[in-house]
């Protein structure tokens, strides 16, 4: 009978014990397989880890020496940004300082209308555009149906028991919305321009609350009359390379370096464990040696063809660390530290600063060659990217024999059980004919 079991009823024996044990001795070649599936997997994961702070860091170096970075700039402020606003419109704006004064804001014509429930279905026309209300329509409702009309030249709202529209238009010359299926309620309010004032000058106009044609290259929202005694002072700076924006990447850059470097060092310097297979899968890997040590190159060597002062990145205030005094942890695996105070007064010459960067050609300063470097490695085809294909063909290789060799010894399993089972009944069988035949001879006596 399938399935039957005859453990040690006839011979005595623990037989599924006993296949049990020999099928966990046969399993030890797989248990093998699993934790050399296991050690891929980590140091694929590891190889994962680094390529991606390797990009980052390629990212970074990029930024460094991307034309963004060193195209002038200019800033533009409010003293009360919650009057006025004020921003480039384009190009460049002069530079300098106006007194901006806020009579009043433009605003859009408005009706007033009674609303009145209805136990029917009904449609609004609302300066030209039709709205339909379900029967029992509320106010609230009636606002949310004008509201959702794209369409709509007016915003609507409810003011008590009120139903008020507003043009979205602004300024003097839009005309008074006009709904039917509604009846009016009050005077009809015009729509109004804004009203303000340069450097104390003759009052201008404008029929929306963005201005650009006050001063030139700049856009000015007015957000709220300022009174007559304190208008607002807009300014717009000398065009320029933003400095703040420089030390920021290369603040980031030296991040993206400090990641790069703990992770190699942590890795490369990780032994082997008898007890976890997973460490030590990377432990004095040549490959990303050589690479931190061309890293450590590309950022400690001078940029050729510079002849000025500034021709390598310790000149900036970057470097591995005082070079006196006990050389910290960091400093030993190579992480870099920024003296803020040496790289603000670099940046007083940015010119200087973009030719060690970018390079004196523009393409071959230190950005391109830790571009460069992080790239052959990170990059699409890069020696990482080769490395992580070639462990994942492996991981999935075992994970093939791992099926194959279950699939074996499941059918092997399977046979030993058979075996034994065969065995326990043929002994059960030769016992009872032991047994009949004792009886039969001990009737002949």
């Amino acid at each position: 009978m399938s399935g039957l079991s005859l453990s040690g009823l006839a011979s005595g024996l623990d037989t599924s014990t006993i296949v049990t044990q020999l099928m966990a001795i046969e399993r030890q070649g797989q248990t093998k397989l699993k934790q050399r599936q296991s050690a891929m997997q980590t140091q694929s994961t590891a190889l994962q880890d680094i390529k991606s702070k390797l990009s980052s860091l390629q990212s970074a170096a990029q930024a460094l020496g991307s034309r963004g970075t060193w195209g002038a700039t200019q800033t533009t402020a409010s003293s009360d940004t919650t009057r006025v606003g004020v921003d480039r419109t384009g190009g460049v704006a002069p530079p300098g300082g106006w007194s901006v004064g806020v009579q009043r804001l433009a605003s859009g014509a408005q009706r007033t209308y009674d609303f009145t429930q209805q136990s029917s279905a009904r449609s609004l026309s609302i300066s030209g555009v039709q709205v339909d209300l379900p029967a029992d329509a509320t106010l609230s409702a009636a606002v949310s149906a004008i509201n959702a009309k794209s369409e709509s030249p007016v915003y609507a709202a409810a003011v008590g028991d009120k139903l008020v529209l507003t043009t979205k238009a602004t300024g003097a010359s839009v005309a008074n919305p006009v709904a039917t299926g509604v009846t009016e309620n009050g005077t009809p309010r015009a729509g109004q321009n804004a009203q303000y004032t340069i450097d104390g000058g003759a009052v201008q106009e404008s029929a929306t609350n963005v201005v650009e044609n006050a001063l030139p290259g700049l856009r000015l929202t007015l957000k709220a009359p300022t009174g007559g005694s304190s208008p607002a002072v807009v300014t717009a700076s000398a065009p320029g390379v933003d400095t703040e924006a420089i030390k920021t990447k290369l603040k980031d850059f030296v991040t993206a370096y400090n990641a790069v470097v703990t992770t190699v060092s942590t890795k490369v310097s990780e032994k082997s464990s008898e007890t976890d297979a997973t460490k030590g899968q990377l432990f004095g890997d040549s490959a990303l040696i050589t690479m931190m040590s061309r890293m450590r190159t590309a950022v400690s060597e001078s940029v050729s063809g510079l002849s000025g002062a500034l021709d390598q990145l310790g000149d900036l205030g970057i470097s591995t660390g005082a070079a006196t005094g006990t050389t910290s942890a960091d400093a030993k695996i190579g992480k870099l530290v920024i003296d803020d105070a040496k790289l603000t007064a670099a940046l007083a010459d940015p010119a200087a600063v973009q030719k060690l960067l970018s390079g004196p050609n523009g393409n071959d300063g230190f950005a391109k060659k830790l571009s460069d470097i992080a790239g052959a490695a990170a990059g699409t085809g890069g020696t990482l990217a080769s490395r992580i294909d070639g462990v994942a063909r492996q991981v999935r290789g075992i994970a093939d024999q791992m099926t194959r060799t279950e699939e074996r010894l499941t059918q092997k399993e399977a046979r030993l059980r058979a075996q034994f089972t065969a065995m326990e009944s043929a002994l059960s069988n030769a016992q009872s004919q032991q047994s009949w035949l004792s009886g039969q001879i001990a009737a002949l006596g």
